[in-house]
Protein backbone atom coordinates (compact mmCIF):
# COMPACT_ATOMS: atom_id res chain seq x y z
CA UNK A 1 0.00 0.00 0.00
CA UNK A 2 2.66 2.40 1.05
CA UNK A 3 4.31 1.78 -2.54
CA UNK A 4 1.18 2.50 -4.25
CA UNK A 5 0.82 5.66 -2.06
CA UNK A 6 4.65 6.85 -3.29
CA UNK A 7 4.06 5.93 -7.17
CA UNK A 8 0.96 8.42 -6.70
CA UNK A 9 2.34 11.30 -4.65
CA UNK A 10 5.91 10.98 -7.51
CA UNK A 11 2.93 10.81 -10.19
CA UNK A 12 1.41 13.96 -8.81
CA UNK A 13 4.49 15.67 -7.76
CA UNK A 14 5.74 15.22 -11.43
CA UNK A 15 9.01 13.11 -9.75
CA UNK A 16 8.23 10.00 -11.08
CA UNK A 17 10.50 8.54 -13.63
CA UNK A 18 9.67 5.70 -15.99
CA UNK A 19 11.89 2.93 -15.53
CA UNK A 20 14.69 2.28 -18.63
CA UNK A 21 16.02 -0.89 -19.80
CA UNK A 22 18.86 -3.02 -18.97
CA UNK A 23 22.05 -1.47 -20.33
CA UNK A 24 22.38 -4.80 -21.88
CA UNK A 25 18.93 -5.02 -23.94
CA UNK A 26 20.00 -1.19 -25.05
CA UNK A 27 23.46 -2.95 -26.48
CA UNK A 28 21.46 -5.43 -28.86
CA UNK A 29 21.05 -4.29 -32.38
CA UNK A 30 18.08 -4.59 -33.78
CA UNK A 31 17.89 -4.15 -37.88
CA UNK A 32 20.13 -6.14 -40.08
CA UNK A 33 21.81 -2.65 -40.52
CA UNK A 34 22.59 -2.33 -36.64
CA UNK A 35 23.72 -5.86 -36.49
CA UNK A 36 26.25 -4.89 -39.37
CA UNK A 37 27.53 -1.99 -38.00
CA UNK A 38 27.84 -3.76 -34.87
CA UNK A 39 30.00 -6.55 -36.71
CA UNK A 40 32.34 -3.34 -38.03
CA UNK A 41 32.74 -2.03 -34.21
CA UNK A 42 33.83 -5.47 -32.96
CA UNK A 43 35.83 -6.20 -35.70
CA UNK A 44 37.94 -2.67 -35.73
CA UNK A 45 38.22 -3.32 -31.65
CA UNK A 46 39.62 -6.80 -32.77
CA UNK A 47 41.68 -4.89 -35.03
CA UNK A 48 43.61 -3.10 -32.14
CA UNK A 49 44.00 -5.98 -30.26
CA UNK A 50 45.75 -7.83 -32.73
CA UNK A 51 48.16 -5.40 -33.45
CA UNK A 52 49.08 -5.14 -29.60
CA UNK A 53 49.68 -8.96 -29.50
CA UNK A 54 46.56 -9.24 -27.42
CA UNK A 55 45.65 -12.53 -29.78
CA UNK A 56 42.63 -13.80 -26.98
CA UNK A 57 41.20 -10.81 -26.64
CA UNK A 58 41.54 -10.71 -30.49
CA UNK A 59 39.78 -13.82 -31.33
CA UNK A 60 37.19 -13.44 -28.57
CA UNK A 61 36.07 -9.87 -30.34
CA UNK A 62 36.07 -11.67 -33.94
CA UNK A 63 34.04 -14.43 -33.15
CA UNK A 64 31.47 -11.56 -32.03
CA UNK A 65 31.34 -10.21 -34.82
CA UNK A 66 30.29 -13.77 -36.29
CA UNK A 67 27.44 -14.26 -33.21
CA UNK A 68 25.63 -10.78 -33.68
CA UNK A 69 25.40 -11.03 -37.58
CA UNK A 70 24.51 -15.12 -37.03
CA UNK A 71 20.89 -13.99 -36.75
CA UNK A 72 21.42 -12.59 -40.73
CA UNK A 73 20.65 -15.73 -41.70
CA UNK A 74 18.70 -18.97 -41.76
CA UNK A 75 21.34 -21.81 -42.17
CA UNK A 76 24.01 -20.37 -40.17
CA UNK A 77 23.99 -22.85 -37.65
CA UNK A 78 27.34 -23.12 -36.09
CA UNK A 79 30.23 -21.26 -34.75
CA UNK A 80 31.95 -20.25 -38.31
CA UNK A 81 29.78 -18.43 -40.63
CA UNK A 82 27.46 -20.08 -43.29
CA UNK A 83 28.01 -18.02 -45.58
CA UNK A 84 25.09 -19.62 -48.39
CA UNK A 85 22.61 -18.19 -46.44
CA UNK A 86 23.68 -14.96 -46.45
CA UNK A 87 23.70 -14.66 -50.13
CA UNK A 88 20.32 -15.55 -50.47
CA UNK A 89 18.11 -11.66 -50.43
CA UNK A 90 15.56 -14.05 -49.72
CA UNK A 91 16.70 -15.89 -46.23
CA UNK A 92 18.58 -12.87 -44.80
CA UNK A 93 15.83 -9.65 -45.92
CA UNK A 94 19.23 -8.03 -47.09
CA UNK A 95 19.72 -5.08 -49.51
CA UNK A 96 22.57 -5.33 -51.95
CA UNK A 97 24.51 -2.76 -50.43
CA UNK A 98 24.25 -4.79 -46.76
CA UNK A 99 24.82 -8.16 -48.31
CA UNK A 100 28.34 -6.87 -50.08
CA UNK A 101 28.48 -5.15 -46.63
CA UNK A 102 27.93 -8.26 -44.35
CA UNK A 103 29.93 -10.46 -47.01
CA UNK A 104 33.07 -7.96 -46.91
CA UNK A 105 33.07 -8.14 -43.14
CA UNK A 106 32.54 -11.71 -42.92
CA UNK A 107 35.41 -12.65 -45.16
CA UNK A 108 37.76 -10.59 -43.24
CA UNK A 109 36.79 -11.99 -40.04
CA UNK A 110 37.50 -14.87 -41.01
CA UNK A 111 40.43 -14.57 -42.19
CA UNK A 112 41.19 -12.48 -39.60
CA UNK A 113 40.47 -15.07 -36.70
CA UNK A 114 42.85 -17.73 -39.35
CA UNK A 115 45.73 -15.58 -38.83
CA UNK A 116 45.23 -14.79 -34.87
CA UNK A 117 45.13 -18.77 -34.32
CA UNK A 118 47.74 -19.24 -36.25
CA UNK A 119 49.96 -17.03 -34.11
CA UNK A 120 48.38 -18.70 -30.98
CA UNK A 121 49.85 -21.81 -32.45
CA UNK A 122 45.96 -23.30 -33.06
CA UNK A 123 46.39 -24.83 -36.42
CA UNK A 124 43.02 -26.91 -36.59
CA UNK A 125 41.17 -23.26 -36.01
CA UNK A 126 43.52 -21.75 -38.41
CA UNK A 127 42.97 -24.18 -40.75
CA UNK A 128 39.00 -23.68 -39.93
CA UNK A 129 38.43 -20.14 -40.43
CA UNK A 130 40.54 -20.19 -43.43
CA UNK A 131 38.45 -22.84 -44.61
CA UNK A 132 35.13 -20.48 -44.08
CA UNK A 133 37.47 -17.42 -45.96
CA UNK A 134 37.50 -20.05 -49.28
CA UNK A 135 34.30 -20.61 -49.26
CA UNK A 136 33.13 -16.93 -49.06
CA UNK A 137 35.47 -15.63 -51.57
CA UNK A 138 37.54 -18.72 -53.87
CA UNK A 139 38.76 -16.02 -55.72
CA UNK A 140 41.05 -14.42 -53.28
CA UNK A 141 44.60 -15.02 -52.87
CA UNK A 142 44.56 -14.04 -49.77
CA UNK A 143 42.35 -16.83 -48.57
CA UNK A 144 44.79 -19.57 -49.81
CA UNK A 145 47.48 -18.09 -48.22
CA UNK A 146 45.61 -17.90 -45.35
CA UNK A 147 44.85 -22.07 -45.33
CA UNK A 148 48.86 -22.22 -46.57
CA UNK A 149 50.05 -20.94 -43.60
CA UNK A 150 47.46 -22.86 -41.63
CA UNK A 151 48.81 -26.04 -43.34
CA UNK A 152 52.35 -25.31 -42.78
CA UNK A 153 51.23 -25.02 -39.18
CA UNK A 154 49.70 -28.22 -38.80
CA UNK A 155 53.17 -29.74 -41.27
CA UNK A 156 50.91 -30.81 -44.04
CA UNK A 157 53.27 -30.08 -46.76
CA UNK A 158 51.17 -31.22 -49.89
CA UNK A 159 48.23 -28.89 -48.72
CA UNK A 160 50.08 -26.09 -48.11
CA UNK A 161 51.51 -26.51 -51.93
CA UNK A 162 48.31 -27.17 -53.54
CA UNK A 163 47.36 -23.78 -51.80
CA UNK A 164 50.18 -21.77 -52.95
CA UNK A 165 49.52 -23.02 -56.32
CA UNK A 166 46.45 -21.29 -56.52
CA UNK A 167 47.02 -18.18 -54.31
CA UNK A 168 49.75 -17.68 -57.26
CA UNK A 169 48.02 -18.54 -59.87
CA UNK A 170 44.77 -15.74 -58.67
CA UNK A 171 47.89 -13.17 -58.09
CA UNK A 172 51.34 -14.15 -59.78
CA UNK A 173 54.41 -12.74 -57.94
CA UNK A 174 52.63 -12.04 -54.70
CA UNK A 175 55.15 -10.90 -52.46
CA UNK A 176 53.79 -12.87 -48.84
CA UNK A 177 52.80 -16.12 -51.28
CA UNK A 178 56.70 -15.82 -52.89
CA UNK A 179 58.08 -15.47 -49.53
CA UNK A 180 55.86 -18.90 -48.24
CA UNK A 181 56.63 -20.60 -50.96
CA UNK A 182 60.36 -20.29 -50.47
CA UNK A 183 59.59 -21.74 -47.28
CA UNK A 184 57.98 -24.50 -48.40
CA UNK A 185 60.98 -25.19 -50.74
CA UNK A 186 63.32 -25.06 -47.60
CA UNK A 187 61.27 -27.51 -45.75
CA UNK A 188 61.07 -29.46 -48.61
CA UNK A 189 64.81 -29.83 -49.64
CA UNK A 190 65.34 -30.41 -45.85
CA UNK A 191 62.92 -33.68 -45.87
CA UNK A 192 64.36 -34.57 -48.48
CA UNK A 193 68.32 -35.02 -47.41
CA UNK A 194 67.33 -36.27 -44.03
CA UNK A 195 65.19 -39.21 -46.39
CA UNK A 196 68.42 -39.95 -48.67
CA UNK A 197 70.50 -40.07 -45.07
CA UNK A 198 67.74 -42.62 -43.95
CA UNK A 199 67.70 -44.22 -46.84
CA UNK A 200 71.59 -44.52 -47.27
CA UNK A 201 72.15 -45.51 -43.71
CA UNK A 202 69.67 -48.14 -44.61
CA UNK A 203 71.38 -49.25 -47.52
CA UNK A 204 74.66 -49.28 -46.07
CA UNK A 205 73.29 -51.69 -43.53
CA UNK A 206 71.93 -54.23 -45.42
CA UNK A 207 75.43 -54.39 -47.78
CA UNK A 208 77.05 -54.66 -44.70
CA UNK A 209 74.79 -57.53 -43.47
CA UNK A 210 74.86 -59.04 -47.12
CA UNK A 211 79.05 -58.72 -47.09
CA UNK A 212 78.63 -60.71 -43.16
CA UNK A 213 76.72 -63.49 -44.95
CA UNK A 214 78.93 -64.01 -47.43
CA UNK A 215 82.26 -63.87 -45.32
CA UNK A 216 80.83 -66.05 -42.90
CA UNK A 217 80.07 -68.61 -45.86
CA UNK A 218 83.61 -68.15 -47.13
CA UNK A 219 84.96 -69.00 -43.50
CA UNK A 220 82.68 -72.04 -43.16
CA UNK A 221 83.84 -73.20 -46.53
CA UNK A 222 87.89 -72.21 -45.38
CA UNK A 223 87.32 -73.97 -42.44
CA UNK A 224 86.07 -77.60 -44.06
CA UNK A 225 89.46 -77.74 -46.67
CA UNK A 226 91.44 -77.24 -43.78
CA UNK A 227 90.06 -80.79 -42.41
CA UNK A 228 92.13 -83.83 -42.73
CA UNK A 229 90.27 -86.78 -44.63
CA UNK A 230 89.14 -89.65 -42.71
CA UNK A 231 90.94 -93.03 -43.87
CA UNK A 232 88.30 -95.95 -45.16
CA UNK A 233 87.86 -97.96 -41.67
CA UNK A 234 87.35 -100.93 -44.12
CA UNK A 235 90.49 -100.89 -45.96
CA UNK A 236 92.40 -100.19 -42.51
CA UNK A 237 90.66 -103.31 -41.48
CA UNK A 238 91.33 -105.78 -44.64
CA UNK A 239 94.82 -104.22 -44.02
CA UNK A 240 95.58 -105.81 -41.01
CA UNK A 241 93.91 -109.32 -41.65
CA UNK A 242 96.86 -109.25 -44.39
CA UNK A 243 99.58 -108.11 -41.65
CA UNK A 244 98.35 -110.72 -39.43
CA UNK A 245 98.08 -113.73 -42.04
CA UNK A 246 101.78 -113.14 -43.04
CA UNK A 247 102.91 -113.11 -39.69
Amino acid sequence: IESVFSYFNEWLSGTYKVPVRSAKSKLIPKTNQAKIDKGIELKLIANKYFKAGNYKKAAYNYKQVNLFTKGLSNKQKNEATAYEGFRSKKNSGLSEKQQQQLDTLLNNTNSNLSAVYFKLGNSSKAIKYANEFVKGDKDNAKAYYRRANAYFLNKDLDRMHEDLKQALKLKPKDKACTILLKKWRKHMTAIKKKEKRGYAGLFDRMAAEEQAEEQAEDDKKKLEADQPEEADKNTIQDISTDEMTSM
